[in-house]
């Protein structure tokens, strides 16, 4: 089972994660090491054929060309695109995973610094192993990087699927009547929202997620063309559940 961690942001919202597994985390890394030695190639290329035209002549200028550009490349290829991109590296947007600080703020550039300072030790010098036991191990899926930075790595695309529970639920209610006969119009994600949206709020009854849970409400309502009103006040947790139900019974 995928291990989940809860993030309380800045606005008193209380937000659930599933953590990167240690595999995607590799297969991430995997990925960026292969586009790391594609550049470096075309960088190498560049310098040695394409400036110098593979004139040897000029071998010392050369290899001061060589320095001055791939040493700043090879050190610095994570790293830029973890500030530049937000949290991620190419192999990480295709990966979909992305770094999070745990205490519910944006990731600075010192974050990032501090866990790629960390790369030699967690990655380079043990081959991964050691950043894959602390990933397997730690509670967050931490490694010493992420520890240091009080980061970790978390999935941001969601699996918008309905477990056989959910659905056999709803399909054991015998003379099970639809409401809302046109609920299959919503995309399986609006409907997934609509039930992480309606779980936060019953477990977190604040504000903030008050707020989101009444934003929802009126964004279906749209998509719906339900009549202004249609959901009647204190009954908003009873229209999502009606909803989800009206939608699995239509779509499965």
């Amino acid at each position: 089972m995928a291990k989940k961690i809860e993030i309380t942001t800045t606005q008193k919202v209380t937000v659930e994660f599933e953590l990167a597994s240690a595999p995607e985390r590799f297969v991430a890394f995997l990925v960026d090491s292969a586009l790391f030695g594609i550049g470096y190639g075309i960088l190498a290329f560049i310098i040695t054929v394409v400036i110098f035209g593979g004139d040897y002549a000029n071998y010392r200028l050369e290899e001061f060309f060589l320095y001055l550009v791939l040493v700043p490349y090879g050190l610095f290829f994570s790293l830029s695109q973890e500030i530049f991109f937000d949290g991620q590296t190419l192999g990480k947007r295709m990966t979909g995973i992305k770094i999070i600080k745990l205490n519910g703020t944006h990731p600075s550039s010192t974050d990032y610094i501090i866990r790629w300072a960390f790369r030699p030790i967690d990655i380079y010098a043990s081959f991964g192993i050691l950043a894959a036991i602390l990933i397997f191990t730690s509670e967050k899926s931490q490694r010493f990087g992420d520890l240091a930075a009080n980061t970790t790595i978390v999935k941001i695309r969601p699996n918008y699927t309905f477990s056989l529970k959910d659905i056999l639920e709803i399909k054991q209610k015998e003379n099970y009547v639809v409401t809302y006969t046109n609920a299959n119009i919503l995309s399986e994600k609006d409907v997934v929202l609509a039930k992480d949206t309606l779980t936060r709020y019953e477990k977190y009854k604040n504000p903030a997620h008050k707020e989101a849970l009444y934003l929802l409400i009126n964004k279906l309502g749209d998509l719906l063309e339900l009549p202004e009103g249609a959901v009647q006040s204190g009954k908003e947790s009873i229209f999502l559940r009606t909803l989800i139900s009206d939608y699995i019974i239509l779509t499965r």
